[in-house]
Parts: structure tokens; sequence; C-alpha cells
């Protein structure tokens, strides 16, 4: 197996340190179920032992083992993972935090060399000169990942990157898109790995803070419009259209038109630093803050903007670290594709620190981990829409609805490659979330999502697999910490959402506060079939609870069918949990106020 891991690490290695963690699901169960619960929760988890077994998918996740084979530590492991990537340390640690989630085998972080020192009293050509050597620097880092390639595999391998889409087994396509990851099997992981870590050094020297952003801020006055290099273009204050080529291009403010043009190749580094401005970005051929083995940045510190890109871009990486980053203003974000934070083979992310923005993308977008992949949307804080609502049609057939394969998503593509982990991290605001089929925290052949909203008084909008669900061999987690929520899975087709799942799934959903409002179809609010967790806990709050059809749909701790695999010797586990002590209304059939019942084998619900 060309390639191929030697080894997939036990949950006790991955997190020994939590293996004698009480966590609060499993102890309801204890309570519930008491001893004669314990067989039928230990041949859930021996299903999914040997299922994990037997597939070992050569970029398989250490993470998606340990969530399947321990999904009751799933809320702590989704708070670390928020913790990590939005309260601690530099920019540079943020993407080594980001490095770790998209490594299969959560390998250690190499040591980095140091980049070429800036001096603290630099001029604006002296800071221009240091910035060139820096990119020099992770240009060499990027040669190595592809050093043993022969150059035919390197020919082909630029070209599978350059033209990446989603493929489905079946299609025309397939045989090329299989070809491509089988090549990028031969790369040395640990190379990768220090490319993208020193991209992270270079990255943090850009933002605004960094050391660079400060010193050409400070003697911008210094900087003369036009072509300072090969490598480097500068552009003045005054309101232009341009058209970028150059691999390094600093605009030093106005409002400007931007578009972009010019070869990808390997090793090579892009950076495109704004100074101020309303600007207007537009890309038709995936140039924008987007790696494709190498690193790219697009640095906006100011204004209100507006980033309209077709594929592969607005923060995507595939073999590298590809980032947007705007520090300020209401923004528009508009996208095709494998847009708006995207990792394959690397880390994709796109960093909104402040403004009312609006994310719109039309499929595989806003926060999509691929293969050996991050990728994320974090926003800060700010009134934000995000639409990920599909032009593609529902591969169900549902009429009027789309795929969305969105919003806080791991995917893998089934039959060649096991996915990674996608996020959306919204730390602040009363925002709105609108998906097709297949998203919002939602995890896809190996892969986990992650959607977490920090506060606010926000709504959700979800179609088939939505909020907190996962199918085939995948963990979706959705956790919201405050505000009075609304969450409807009401349009055509809403099957599987708030904590269901479907095939060796694992979803938990959290509310941690909050006078909330559920609406939804058939398997929501915690609900499991072939063999899977599904997990709803709304923790306090005085909260309604709806069925579209009033009619008995299966809801609220939903124990599901397990004929797939020949039953696989194992059950379900359907879990809701409102453990507010509140006076809770539910317009769902059997389910009521302050009561608890145990169906099946298992089908649990409590209202504490």
């Amino acid at each position: 197996r060309v390639g191929g891991r030697k080894a997939f690490r036990q949950p006790e290695e991955v997190f020994p340190a939590w293996e004698s963690q009480r966590w609060p699901i499993r102890e309801l169960l204890s309570r519930k179920l008491g001893e004669e619960g314990t067989p039928a929760l230990e041949q859930l988890d021996q299903a999914f032992k040997r299922h994990l077994e037997v597939m070992t998918d050569h970029y398989r996740s250490d993470h998606v083992g340990y969530l399947l084979r321990r999904p009751f530590a799933s809320e702590a492991w989704a708070r670390e993972q928020v913790v990590a990537m939005t309260t601690q340390g530099t920019v540079s640690e943020w993407v080594a935090s980001a490095w770790q989630l998209a490594d299969p085998q959560r390998g250690k972080i190499p040591d980095m060399e140091a980049l070429a020192a800036l001096p603290t009293t630099a001029s604006f050509a002296e800071c221009i000169a240091v910035l060139e050597n820096r990119v020099e620097q992770v240009n060499r880092a990027y040669e190595e990942i592809f050093a043993e390639l022969s150059p035919t595999e390197r020919e082909e391998l630029l070209a599978w990157s350059l033209s990446f889409r989603p493929v489905w087994r079946g299609q025309s396509q397939w045989p090329a898109h299989l070809a491509g990851f089988q090549i990028s099997k031969k790369l040395d992981i640990a190379r990768l790995a220090k490319a993208v870590n020193l991209s992270g050094k270079l990255l943090e020297s850009i933002v605004p803070g960094g050391e660079i952003h400060q010193r050409l801020l400070a003697t911008r006055h210094e900087g003369k419009p036009g072509q300072l290099s090969p490598e480097v273009a500068i552009s003045g204050e005054t309101s232009e259209s341009l058209t970028i080529s150059s691999p390094i291009h600093i605009d030093l403010g106005g409002d400007d038109l931007v578009s972009f043009e010019g070869d990808k190749k390997f090793g090579n580094c892009r950076i495109y630093l704004d100074l101020g401005g309303n600007d207007i970005y537009v890309d038709r051929q995936g140039r924008l803050a987007s790696a494709c083995g190498h690193a790219a940045f697009l640095v906006d510190a100011e204004g209100d903007d507006q980033y309209l890109t077709s594929a592969n871009a607005a923060g995507f990486a595939i073999l590298g670290l590809g980032v947007l980053w705007d520090q300020a203003g209401n923004d528009l974000y508009r996208g095709k594709q494998f847009c708006q934070g995207v990792g394959c083979l690397g880390v994709g992310m796109l960093i909104d620190r402040d403004g009312n923005d609006r994310y719109d993308a039309a499929s595989y977008g806003q926060g999509v981990g691929l293969p050996n992949g991050f990728g994320a949307i974090i926003d800060r804080q700010g009134d934000d829409q995000y639409l990920c609502t599909g032009r593609d049609e529902s591969p169900y057939g549902d009429a009027g609805e789309y795929a969305g394969w969105g919003q806080g998503i791991g995917f893998g593509f089934r039959h060649a490659a096991a996915g990674g982990v996608g996020a959306i991290l919204d730390l602040a605001g009363r925002d709105q979330y609108r998906v097709g089929q297949f998203g919002l925290g939602c995890g896809y052949y190996y892969g986990i999502g992650l959607v977490y909203d920090g506060s606010g008084d926000d709504r959700y909008e979800c179609s088939r697999y939505g909020l907190a669900t996962a199918a085939h061999y995948a963990v979706g987690l959705v956790i919201d910490d405050a505000g009075d929520d609304e969450y409807d899975a009401t349009r055509p087709a809403a099957v599987a959402s708030l904590g269901g799942v479907w095939d060796l799934g694992v979803g938990m959903f959290v509310d941690s506060a909050g006078n909330d409002h559920y609406r939804g179809d058939v398997y929501f609010l915690g609900a499991a079939a072939q063999t899977g967790y599904g997990m709803f806990w709304d923790k306090q709050g005085q909260d309604l609870y709806q069925s579209k059809t009033q009619q008995g749909a299966p809801a609220a701790g939903y124990w599901g069918g397990a004929s797939y695999g020949g039953g696989r010797l194992a059950g379900n586990l359907a879990l809701f949990w409102d453990q507010g002590n509140s006076d809770d209304i539910y317009q769902i059939p059997n389910r009521r106020n302050s009561a608890h019942g145990v169906e099946l084998e298992y089908s649990i619900w409590c209202d504490e």
C-alpha cells in the first residue's frame, strides 16, 4: 500500500489523560440504564472497533478514530479545539493547532528554523527585502516536499491539484481523481508539516500587529508604486483597478477593484497585503488566497470589502497553507465550491476579526476538511449570515432541495481517502446559518464536522443530514453556548438532524443556555440508525420542541433499525436530554416535561 500508515493508535494512546474522565452523558446513561445497559453499550463500541480495524484508510485521522471509540468525550474534544484555535497563543501557534487537526497521525510539530531578522528601524525598502527573504525560506521548505517525486509524478500532482473538484465513484473523472491521491501518498508528511508551520510564522509577521505589517504601516510614505522586482509590486493609496500577477503585492490603500491572474506552481508563495480601503476582489481562476503546493495569503487590514471568487479560493489549500485574513469591516464573501476555508493535505482558513459579514457559497464551502486537511471559518464577532444552499440538485432527488456539503463539514471520498476536520467557529453575534443537504456540523466518511457559536440569538436552518449529524463512519458536532436560538430542520426530506446519525456515525448536539425553539421532521433530537450514537443535550432554558408532521415523527431519542452489515452484532444509542429543570413545551407525541423513558435497546429520553 503506497504511503500506507503502519499503525493506528488506540483511543487510550491518543488522549490518555481522558481515560479516567467521567463524562456527563455516560453518567446519565449509568443512572438510567443501570448495569443491565452495559452489555449493549459494549457491543456498540465493539462494532466500531471491528470496523476501524478493517477499514485502515491511509488518511484516516487519529482524532476521528478516537471519537468513534469514545463518543461521550465529543464535547470535551470540541471545546479543546475551539480554545486552541481562538483564544490561545500567537498566529503561528494557531496554525500549528490547525495542522494537528489536519495531520492524520497527530504528529509532533517539527522544530522551526528562524525567519530572516527584521531590524526594528527598517525602512520600507529594507522591510520588503526581509519579506522576500522570508518568502524564499518558505518556498524552499515546499520544494523539499516534492523532491522525491519523479518529474512525471510532479507534473501529474500539480495538474490534479489545479483541477481539484468534488468527484464521486462512478463518474468519468474518478480514475484520475484516485490517481492523484495515490501519488500524494508518496509525500513525506513531516516535510509538509514543516512547510505549513513555517508558513504560519510568515503569516504571523504580515497580519495586523505583526512586525512586517507594523513597519510597512510606519514607513508606507516611503513606498513608491511600481514593480520593485520580478517578485514584488506596490500600488498606491489612490483608488484604482489592479490586475495582480506578482507573487508579492503590497497595496498602500484606496478603494480598489482587484483581479488576479498568473500561473500557479509548486513552491511559489503568493501574498497580497492591503493596508486600507473598501475593496472589491474578483477571482475567476482560483488565485485569491489559494495555495497549491505552497503558501498563499490575502491580508486586508480594514474596510468594507467584497470577495467574489470561483472555485478553490478564499482560504483554500491543497498541499499547503491558504489563509484569507480580514481584520475589520462589514464584508461579503461569495464563491462557488471549495471556497471560504477549505483544506486538503494542508490547512485552509478564512479569518474575519470584526464586522457584520455575509458568507455565501454554492456548495463544498465554509469550513470544509478534506483528506489530511483542516478547513475553517473563524469569525470573532459581528452579526453574520452563512449561506451554503447549493447549486446541485439533491442527490436523493428531493424536489426543490439542493446539496450543501458545507458549513463545518469533514468530508472524505469513499473508496479513495478518509476525510479531515472542517469547522465554523463564530465567537459572538446574532448569526444566521442556512445550508443544503449535508452540513452544519456534519461528518462524512471518516470526517469530523464542527460548528461552535459562542453567543447571540442565532437561527439555524438545515435539510437532510444537518446540525450535528454524520453518515458512514464519521462525526458531527454542534455547540451553541448562549442565546435564545431557533433550530429549523423542516425543509424537504430533512432526515437525520440535531444529533441524528446514520451508519456507524457519531453526532452530538449541545446547547448550553437560552430559551430555544426546535423544529424537525424525521430522525432528529437525538436519533440513530444502522449502528450509531445520536446525542442531543440542551443544558438549560425554557424550550419549545415541535415535529413537522405533529403525527408522531421519529424524534427525541429515536432508535432506528440496525440491519447494515448483517446487524454488526450491535444496535444504536439514541439519546435526548433536556437538563434545564424548566417548563419546556413538547409538541411531539409521547414526550413531555419532567419525564423520562427508556425504549428498545436503547432509545433514551429525559427531561429533568
